[in-house]
């Protein structure tokens, strides 16, 4: 008789173990499914990190691109307004330079009149080309360069 309650503790072992082995099982399909379904939203919110990502990317490179179209479009601005200034400053000499060759030709002329050499003389551009320095002083009495 020994052996028959050994016998039903083994069976009982067994169960015990079989309904152990069931709660394990239950478990680890459970966890298992919990574990893929969080690594499905992973997956998807990586995805969409990626796509935002590259968006941000086209979208600063769109940027850029405008901004250097800008910046072209700028430097040849720039580049237009200095090669007008050269010439009008370029202008500007050659007429300071015909005002000086005028105003020799009248210092140096003897058949002008006094009137006349008078009148030039007071002429409110000459006057302001004298104060500026481009041409020399003249006697506004006299008339004299």
């Amino acid at each position: 008789m020994m052996g028959a309650p050994k016998e039903t503790s083994l069976v009982e072992m067994f169960d015990t173990l079989m309904r152990d082995s069931v709660q394990l099982n239950d478990s680890s399909e459970k966890e298992f499914f919990q574990f893929a379904c969080k690594f499905q939203e992973v997956q998807q919110s990586k995805a969409e990190w990626e796509r935002e990502c590259t968006q941000r990317v086209k979208d600063a490179a769109a940027a850029n691109r405008a901004l250097e179209a800008e910046l072209r479009a700028t430097r040849h601005h720039l580049s237009l307004q200095l090669e007008r200034g050269r010439r009008v400053e370029a202008k500007r000499e050659a007429k300071i330079q015909q005002l000086k060759l005028f105003e020799n030709m009248l210092c140096f002329q003897n058949g002008i009149c006094e009137e006349r050499r008078s009148t030039l003389c007071k002429e409110p551009m000459m006057e302001e080309l004298r104060q500026r320095g481009y041409i020399s002083s003249c006697n506004r009495a006299s008339g004299d360069f």
